[in-house]
């Protein structure tokens, strides 16, 4: 068998394995790390990071991110340069918490989503973040394209965080519903063990995006910073009405969303 096949089995067959978890959401303020423990026990999130991205990076993921014109060769050029910064930020993280290469099993890599298409017929997905240049840079197996693998099975692709939810917040009896606020807002509704009943996920509009733009454009920030800013406004309620009415928020489940859709254009 292929060495590295037989090094992926061998992985497969470890009671816990080490995981380094990466993720970059559309506010595109930096990469985060965990570097977890898994099992069939659960999940234990031993370290964690956020390594912000300076103005220069974020600047070209802006440029590219659900945009209906890019340039190729740029888009092609992120694809690699993005997979090298994020080697060394993960070097970075490792050096503080004092881990070497070898107490990583794998690398999961989201990658930065640049374009969410989702359609009747099917839905289509495109992030960036090369994972073979990951792998070869660190030295480690990568896992990654998690978006493409949900939509080429049927799925959106997204939310994904209900993976994470369903590992850490499952309870035996009660039920859950839980609300994550990034970029675009979703919810998910997590009935007890003890039930049938299935685990339900979805997009439900937007979120910290519009705030993030609004901010950027008005303020020059790119984000507010503890809300300093909208605490010092007034609701808008014809606003809030008509974005209740949008054709997407009362869209039935499942449906997912992104910056194609809600962005200042939209405003």
């Amino acid at each position: 068998m292929n060495t590295q096949l037989e090094h992926l089995c061998s992985l497969s067959k470890k009671p816990v394995r080490r995981v380094i978890g990466l993720m970059s959401g559309t506010s595109l303020d930096g990469l985060d790390i965990a570097y977890c423990e898994c099992s069939e026990h659960g999940l234990k999130v031993q370290h964690f990071t956020t390594i912000p991205y300076d103005a220069k990076l974020r600047s070209l993921l802006v440029s590219v991110q659900s945009k209906d014109s890019v340039p190729l060769g740029s888009l092609c050029i992120l694809h690699t340069k993005l997979a090298h910064k994020y080697a060394s930020f993960i070097r970075k993280a490792m050096n503080e918490w004092g881990i070497t290469v070898d107490e990583v099993d794998v690398i999961g890599s989201h990658g930065q989503t640049v374009y969410h298409y989702p359609t009747k017929e099917q839905t289509s997905t495109l992030q960036i973040v090369d994972g073979d240049q990951l792998a070869v840079a660190m030295g480690v197996p990568v896992v990654s394209d998690f978006r493409q693998k949900h939509t080429a099975v049927g799925g959106e692709g997204a939310p994904l965080v209900v993976l994470m939810e369903q590992a850490l917040f499952r309870h035996d009896t009660f039920h859950r519903v839980l609300i994550n606020l990034g970029g675009i807002a979703n919810v998910t509704l997590l009935p007890a063990r003890n039930r049938q009943s299935s685990i339900i996920s979805a997009a439900t509009g937007p979120a910290n995006t519009l705030i993030n733009e609004a901010t950027s454009l008005y303020f020059g920030k790119d984000f507010d910073d503890q809300g300093s800013i909208a605490a010092q406004g007034t609701v808008h309620p014809e606003f809030i009405k008509a974005l209740l009415h949008d054709d997407f928020v009362t869209k039935a489940f499942p449906k997912s969303t992104g910056q194609e859709l809600f962005n200042l254009g939209y405003i």
